[in-house]
């Protein structure tokens, strides 16, 4: 007995078949190797490594990686993963920020007091779904990171206290930031003035600008020249309300 199959059966059935395969590795297979670049990252720093990264297919039940309904990672939480450089003094992690470009559907991103040195900034900006990010107790080694931020639009929360950032706050790095809701900035090397566009933002409550080299006044606090600060040493926390 003969079976006969319609035309473009068989190709309809080798793409059900090649969904089911992915879908039973559980994360993404670009995601998988994006972690797996990171944990090569750490070793080639000398640095140890989430013990359960590569033990299994499914980086959704890796330590440190969460996520969404669709198995696409939605968090890393990769706080303090990296002490070999305070501890020892040895070197310290280079990581180059594109290799997060893989995660499409990634809302968290926590790389906070690894000292590392993270490089190409602009790698995250196809991260259209980003809405926390700390990078704070890092080396952020570039001049125009702030200019990049507009480009996430997303961002809810933004953390790079400590951070070796230098130069002048600009209007234009933040006028997009429409979901903004905390904004850390604090223990850094900025100067000049506190841009306007910072106090125009809608949603923004908590702002964080101490231990910088910031001066002038608070733009709209009132008529200008009545709250003149030399320095903006002592503002810790601004809470703003609409």
């Amino acid at each position: 007995m003969s079976c006969y199959f319609p035309p473009g059966t068989m190709l309809w059935v080798l793409c059900v078949l090649q969904f089911m395969f992915h879908m039973a590795g559980g994360c993404a297979i670009e995601e998988r190797i994006a972690l797996m670049r990171i944990r090569s990252s750490l070793v080639e720093a000398n640095s140890e490594v989430p013990a359960s990264w590569g033990r299994s297919d499914d980086c959704c039940f890796w330590e440190r990686v969460r996520c969404n309904n669709s198995t696409r990672v939605s968090g890393l939480n990769l706080d303090s993963v990296y002490q070999t450089c305070v501890l020892t003094g040895g070197p310290c992690w280079n990581l180059n920020l594109t290799i997060f470009s893989s995660f499409h559907e990634l809302q968290k991103l926590d790389l906070s007091w690894n000292s590392a040195l993270l490089q190409n900034f602009d790698g995250l900006e196809g991260l259209t779904k980003l809405r926390y990010l700390d990078l704070s107790g890092n080396s952020l080694v570039e001049n125009n990171i702030l200019e990049s931020l507009g480009k996430l639009a997303s961002l809810e929360v933004i953390n790079f206290k400590a951070t070796s950032l230098n130069g002048a706050l600009q209007n234009i790095a933040f006028r997009n930031l429409k979901n903004l809701r905390e904004l850390h900035l604090g223990s850094n090397w900025l100067n000049g003035s506190i841009p306007a566009s910072l106090f125009e933002l809608p949603r923004l409550q908590y702002l964080h600008l101490s231990e910088n080299l910031l001066q002038g006044h608070i733009p709209g606090a009132c008529p200008t020249g009545c709250l003149q600060m030399k320095h903006l040493c002592s503002i810790w926390v601004l809470h703003i309300t609409r």
